[in-house]
C-alpha cells in the first residue's frame, strides 16, 4: 500500500548538493525500504525555499517550450537530475483546479480522472503550496502481467493530500491512483527509480475492482502527454515551422484522445492546410 509519512518537524535544512551526495553514499535503489528511510533527507531539502526558488528562476529564463531533448515529461515537470542510471529527480508543478485547462488536458497532464498505476517505485514530498491530493486503491493481482479488460480485486481505498512538506511512497504495480488538483498553485519534489516493471495500467474503478482499460508502455504515454502539451503551447503560434512538427506526429501511435486533439487543432490553421477527418 501507498506509504504517507508525515513531515519531520526535527530534521534541518540541506543543501541540493548534500542530497545528491547522500542519495550516492547511502540509499540502494534496489531495496525499497533504504528509499524510503532516506524521506527525511527528501524533506530536509524540501525546506530550503532559497534553492526551489533559485532553481525554478533559472527555469523559466532558460527554458524553451519547444525544446524537449532534456525534457521527457509534460511542461508542467522540471527535470533535476537525469544522468544518473539509477534514479531521476524532478520538480511537479500543478496548476489550481480553477486553471483553464480542458477536461482531456487536465487528464492527460495531472492524471485527473485517470487513475493509473506505476511501473517504477516513486518517494515524493510536498514542495510548495497546499497540495494535490490522490485517491488510492491497493489492488491485489497475482499475475506478472495484467490484460486488458482484466478485472483485479480493489483491497484497501484511502485519500491522501500530499501537502506541503509531507511525503508519499508508492511502489511500482501496487496502488492505483487518481488525482485532484489543489486550490492554489503547488508543486512537489519527485524521486523517480528507474529500475522498472515495464508494464503500466490505466483503469475504471468499480465498488470492489478495477477494470484495465488500457495497457501502455511508459514511453507511449509520455508521448501522448508530449504532444498534447504542444497542441496546447501552440494556440495562436500559426507558423510552417510549428504546423509541420504537428503534422509530423499523425503519422505515430497515439491515442484516440490525443489524435482528435491533433486533427482539431490542425483543422483550425484557415491556411495551407486541407481539412484532416477524425
Amino acid at each position: 500500500m501507498a506509504l504517507f509519512i508525515k513531515e519531520d518537524t526535527d530534521s534541518n535544512v540541506i543543501s541540493y548538493d548534500e542530497y545528491v551526495e547522500y542519495l550516492t553514499d547511502h540509499v540502494d535503489f534496489d531495496d525499497q525500504q533504504s528509499i524510503i528511510n532516506s524521506s527525511y533527507m527528501m524533506q530536509s531539502l524540501c525546506r530550503n525555499t532559497d534553492w526551489f526558488y533559485s532553481l525554478l528562476n533559472g527555469y523559466l529564463q532558460k527554458q524553451n517550450p519547444y525544446e524537449t531533448s532534456d525534457n521527457p515529461y509534460p511542461s508542467n515537470s522540471i527535470v533535476v537530475k537525469n544522468d544518473d542510471p539509477r534514479y531521476v529527480l524532478r520538480i511537479n508543478i500543478w496548476f489550481p483546479d480553477s486553471t483553464k485547462y480542458s477536461d482531456e488536458a487536465k487528464k492527460i497532464l495531472f492524471a485527473v480522472n485517470f487513475p493509473h498505476d506505476h511501473d517504477f517505485d516513486l518517494l515524493t514530498t510536498g514542495l510548495y503550496g497546499d497540495g494535490y491530493t490522490s485517491d488510492f486503491y491497493l489492488y491485489d493481482s497475482k499475475d506478472a502481467e495484467l490484460s486488458l479488460n482484466e478485472s483485479v480485486k480493489i483491497v484497501k481505498k484511502q485519500k491522501y493530500k500530499l501537502s506541503s512538506g509531507s511525503t508519499l511512497f508508492m511502489a511500482a504495480n501496487k496502488d492505483i491512483h487518481d488525482q485532484t488538483l489543489p486550490q492554489n498553485i503547488s508543486a512537489s519534489f519527485n524521486l523517480l527509480i528507474r529500475r522498472t516493471s515495464g508494464r503500466q495500467y490505466l483503469f475504471k474503478i468499480n465498488d470492489k475492482e478495477a477494470v484495465v482499460t488500457k495497457v501502455f508502455p511508459r514511453q507511449h504515454k509520455r508521448i501522448d502527454r508530449d504532444l498534447l502539451n504542444l497542441i496546447q503551447l501552440s494556440n495562436g503560434f500559426d507558423s510552417d515551422i510549428i504546423i509541420k512538427s504537428l503534422r509530423e506526429h499523425l503519422s505515430e501511435d497515439l491515442s484516440p484522445e490525443v489524435r482528435d486533439a491533433l486533427i482539431e487543432r490542425l483543422n483550425s490553421v484557415p491556411h495551407k492546410n486541407r481539412a484532416l477527418k477524425k
